[in-house]
């Protein structure tokens, strides 16, 4: 926030002359502070990144060991050394690509530090049974996402307090 003071008649008509008011300053307003709202320097907009990951379905996990079941495994080791772990990757790789899809987790500088993809999608769906006026679904989610919330707000506290009871070092 910026402050100016004004003292003389030349800053009043420097002033409206700047429309920096919503309303021309009289003559009569002598040792007047005008006040202008801007954002700190230490402000930074909150950043948007989003890091590759891989779903954690406990159904996908379910088809992922049973999956690595299936294939014949008694194959490589009739291969030479190369050729069997170029078989064990792309087995590997397939299969997790099948049932375990890779995907982007997006994450904002501003969030609270339990915030996690699930917590978000709870609360979209709350507000679309909410646009919806699906009331039973919308009561239903709205008491899950506060159930996480008091969760993730315990959880930060728990380690705030942890921090603060581990003794300096002076």
């Amino acid at each position: 926030m910026q402050y100016w003071i004004i003292s003389t008649q030349t800053h009043i008509t420097c002033i409206n002359a700047l429309s920096l008011t919503s309303a021309p300053i009289g003559l009569s307003h002598h040792k007047v502070v005008v006040c202008i709202p801007s954002t700190s320097l230490n402000y930074t907009a909150a950043v948007v990144s989003s890091t590759p990951s891989r779903s954690h379905k406990p159904r996908g996990w379910a088809h992922f060991t049973a999956a690595l079941r299936t294939p014949s495994w008694e194959k490589p080791f009739r291969l030479q050394i190369c050729k069997k772990l170029d078989y064990f990757n792309s087995t590997i790789r397939t299969l997790l690509d099948l049932h375990l899809p890779a995907g982007q987790i997006r994450r904002c500088s501003s969030d609270r530090p339990g915030v996690d993809d699930k917590f978000r999608h709870l609360i979209c769906r709350r507000q679309r049974a909410l646009l919806g006026g699906d009331q039973i679904l919308y009561n239903q989610c709205r008491n899950k996402v506060n159930r996480e919330r008091r969760r993730c707000n315990g959880g930060t506290m728990n380690v705030r307090s942890r921090l603060l009871t581990i003794p300096s070092s002076r």
